[in-house]
């Protein structure tokens, strides 16, 4: 197998790091050399890597080890399965890193690590089910990536982290349900999360108000809602909400979108549920977005359309206690195409409207929404 070069160790060869002597540790021979008097490292600390007939398996020389300059990196350890050595380390100054360890089911043994200095990646690591030994890191002054770890269950482990200062990365991490540990988390440069097929909400995002550079939610298959997103006021570049499967309610942004200036860059809304697939079905059809997908809801009682699909006529059926409304019909991709007043259960002529989606909406002379119907045109 073709070795594959840590992240961390491929990005310091481009940042020329000031730090002293780099230490690799690529067998547990070499581990049980290791002076275990050691209290700190000047430079970076890299243990395992791919195809090693001795692999590193225990890691009880570093037990006196407190502070790491560097980098801590552990790559491609397929039989590791204990950071147990590790419980005197409280400081890394650049970044840690677990990739490819196949054997790692928590991070025990990190438990007094208060701080992590460029940035915390977490990435190929199979039965790695939560990161809860992390639960004393206060700050991560740079990046967090966690991406490809198909037991992990949620992030908890983070609950404590107060702020960071570079991109989060989440993505393809199939068992995922809980990002609720990032609920510390004001502003990052860079938000993406990315095919997480368990996630259903954002929950822990709650306090999030500034992205510096670009926004990217696509492909959880599970999400339904952007209700943590709701401070979100400012993204500095981009912003795509895209092929999420299940997400019907993006009340959460809709302030967001319809604030000038407050999205720097382009915007995407695309391949969501109707009501949730453009910005202009989330601005101007607004919150009631979450009523047209729930049947059971009493505001959508009030009013309904006949036939659906429709050729000719479409007939607007009102509930007894309302006396008119204001109908105004909009194309799939946000158009107002007509707009007129009705008394209740009435029939409109929609004959000349091409075939395809519409949008009815309904409005009361308040100018509150009472109801929002989709409508297939089709002769």
């Amino acid at each position: 197998m073709t070795k594959i070069p840590s992240l961390i160790l491929m990005i310091l060869m481009f940042l020329n790091p000031t730090y002293g002597q780099d230490v690799m540790i690529t067998s547990q021979a070499e581990m049980d050399a290791f002076d275990i008097n050691t209290t700190e490292i000047n430079g970076s600390l890299s243990i395992g890597d791919f195809n090693n007939p001795d692999p590193v398996t225990d890691l009880t020389n570093l037990s006196n080890l407190t502070r790491i300059e560097g980098s801590l990196v552990f790559l491609g350890n397929s039989t590791l399965s204990s950071l147990n050595g590790l419980s005197s380390l409280e400081k890394i100054g650049v970044a840690l890193e677990f990739s490819n360890n196949s054997s790692l089911v928590n991070l025990d043994g990190l438990d007094h690590l208060d701080s992590i200095g460029w940035g915390l990646i977490i990435k190929d690591n199979d039965n790695l089910v939560n990161i809860d030994a992390l639960s004393s890191v206060s700050w991560i002054d740079g990046h967090l990536w966690v991406m490809q770890n198909n037991s992990l269950i949620n992030m908890d482990g983070l609950s404590n982290v107060e702020g960071m200062d570079g991109d989060i990365l989440i993505r393809l991490n199939p068992s995922l349900t809980s990002i609720s540990g990032l609920l510390g988390i004001s502003s990052v440069e860079e938000l993406w999360i990315a095919g997480n097929d368990s996630l259903v909400t954002l929950e822990g995002l709650d306090h999030l108000e500034y992205i510096g550079e670009r926004l990217l939610l696509n492909n959880n298959g599970q999400l339904s809602n952007l209700d943590a997103l709701y401070n979100l006021s400012h993204v500095a570049e981009s912003f795509g909400i895209i092929d999420n499967h299940l997400l019907y309610d993006c009340c959460a942004i809709q302030d967001l979108l319809g604030t000038e200036g407050a999205i720097g860059g382009s915007i995407t809304i695309s391949g969501n549920p109707s009501l949730c697939s453009s910005a202009f079905e989330i601005t101007e059809l607004g919150c009631f977005s979450v009523n047209v997908n729930n049947p059971n809801n009493e505001a959508q009682e009030l009013s309904s359309i006949s036939p659906n699909p429709v050729r000719e006529n479409v007939r607007i059926n009102l509930h007894e206690s309302i006396s008119s409304v204001s109908v105004i019909f909009y194309s799939g991709v946000g158009e107002m195409m007509h707009e007129t007043e009705i008394s209740a259960n009435e029939y409109l002529d929609v004959s000349s409207f091409e075939n395809g989606l519409y949008f009815i909406v309904l409005k009361e002379k308040s100018g509150g929404i009472l109801g929002v119907h989709k409508m297939m045109k089709m002769d």
